[in-house]
């Protein structure tokens, strides 16, 4: 099973634990924190590097990591809509790509 996979259901199970204890729901903002300031830190490598899209703000482009790894996405794309893990994954990747990194 891969890391990412590995990662995914330990954080649905969390989501799951954690709407019965509030203890568990803290636990659970602290990894969205910590997730969303290691997802910011890799969107500034990339414009550090200069390799943004032309005419991407770092503050508005910040957001777009955090949308598309979103719980809700995650859900409607994979527990609803029938795609695999890898699937998304392989989505998340082309999606972000295209959205981020100048061609």
């Amino acid at each position: 099973m891969s890391s990412a996979r590995l990662s995914r259901q330990r954080s649905r199970l969390l989501r799951t634990v954690s709407g019965f204890s509030p203890a568990l729901g803290k636990i659970e903002e602290e990894f969205e924190r910590a997730r969303y300031r290691m997802q910011k830190e890799r969107l500034r490598h990339l414009f550090d590097a200069g390799r943004a899209g032309k005419g991407s703000a770092f503050d508005e482009a910040s957001h777009t990591p955090r949308i598309y790894t979103s719980r809700k996405i995650d859900r409607m794309l994979v527990s609803e809509g029938g795609w695999t893990p890898d699937r998304y994954q392989e989505w998340l990747w082309q999606t972000s790509v295209t959205t981020l990194v100048q061609a």
